[in-house]
């Protein structure tokens, strides 16, 4: 008669019961990797329009003024401008000239040409042709999220234990997390 007992009790605590009215379970290492999929997914939408822009030389200078013969770069106020931040492109496509500010990304002030991307369905839009202009802030984005995601998930604590999964359901609360 015992021998009947013990595959009953082991169906019973091996048996995985999802909770009711609960749409997705994931482990606690597969919503890990599921949020790192989702958000290169959604930089990789954001950056498909600019692999298909267009490139173009664009002038940049630090203001509207643009540089002063013989004096050199002058803001509005009439000082000296040593470093900006901020470079002001000016750039013509089919005959429309257009005009964009963006970061200097350590482009020398006295530079006064630059290559741009441009997107071919809406030209007023450029960033610099460079890996900074293109990729290195996503890449910072994503480092942060890896460490802070992986602090959250991997570092033992109470935070998230081991055994606990998470649940995605229709009704509030739409996230669940238990452990089991």
């Amino acid at each position: 008669m015992d021998e009947y007992l013990v595959p009953e009790v082991l169906k019973t605590t091996i048996k995985k019961v999802r909770a009711p009215g609960k749409l997705v379970e994931f482990s606690r290492t597969r919503f890990y990797f599921l949020m790192h999929v989702i958000f290169i997914s959604v930089v990789l939408l954001i950056q498909s329009p600019w692999l298909l822009s267009t490139s173009t030389m664009a002038a940049c200078h630090v203001n509207k003024l643009g540089p002063e013969p013989g004096i050199g770069l002058r803001n509005r106020g009439g000082r000296n401008i040593k470093n900006s931040g901020t470079l002001m492109l000016t750039y013509k496509v089919d005959d429309n000239l257009y005009e964009d500010y963006v970061t200097r990304n350590e482009v020398p002030l006295s530079q006064d040409s630059i290559n741009i991307r441009y997107l071919s369905f809406l030209p007023s839009v450029c960033r610099v042709d460079s890996f900074e202009g293109n990729y290195l802030g996503y890449i910072i984005a994503w480092i942060l999220f890896f460490v802070f995601t992986t602090m959250v998930f991997f570092i033992p604590n109470d935070t998230m234990p081991k055994n606990s999964f998470i649940y995605f359901s229709r009704q509030k609360p739409f996230i669940h997390m238990i452990v089991k």
